[in-house]
């Protein structure tokens, strides 16, 4: 029951909560787990209860909420979110919105704003039109810009499409999860050993 008083309404909070805040939410679980869990750190005690922490908790409900948003045109929330991209030529980068202009970080960190920004991140990159062997294989398009510091280009959304675009095309071409799982561990295992 602490759970629910600690995520209830937390789609409307969680992305501009500041780091302090969280982790003074994060305490009151951890307290609780203490007394459930004695002996055992924070960490062991949330894969031994088979719980995730708030933080991830509140992210995996705002992320759902969003995409229930998203994909039911009915939802009473959709008329909340920005105006669909339509793009009547083949563009490198397909953003599935037209996020407006944020001039406040308040605005920016919002659940529609924030969200609708993440989703226009990793863009698949669409096939060449010249006939070439690798038009069938899904890649991702990298940010545009360059990465001029380690730490820009260690971020998801740029080492992400990167890391994609270097499996071998028959891992790409997966279609389900199960396999796709299976797949990249063999894979990732040979790599390794």
């Amino acid at each position: 029951t602490t759970r629910s008083v600690l995520e209830y309404a937390c789609q409307v909070f969680h992305s501009s909560l500041p780091y302090y805040l969280s982790e003074e939410l994060e305490r009151i679980q951890k307290r609780a787990l203490r007394i459930i869990f004695p002996y055992a750190s924070y960490n062991s005690a949330l894969k031994e209860a088979g719980i995730p922490s708030l933080y991830d908790r509140r992210a995996s409900l705002s992320s759902d909420l969003f995409n229930d948003i998203v994909l039911d045109i009915n939802h009473k929330l959709a008329g909340l979110l920005p105006p669909k991209a339509e793009h009547h030529r083949q563009l490198r980068s397909n953003r599935k919105f037209y996020v407006p202009v944020c001039k406040t970080d308040r605005l920016k960190k919002s659940l529609i704003v924030s969200h609708s920004l993440s989703i226009n991140l990793i863009c698949i990159r669409s096939s060449s039109r010249y006939s070439l062997r690798n038009n069938d294989t899904i890649f991702l398009e990298r940010p545009k810009g360059v990465m001029r510091t380690t730490l820009g280009a260690r971020l998801f959304h740029a080492s992400a499409p990167a890391l994609w675009n270097s499996l071998p095309a028959h891992i790409r071409t997966i279609d389900s999860l199960v396999l796709l799982k299976k797949s990249l561990k063999s894979y990732l295992f040979k790599q390794a050993f």
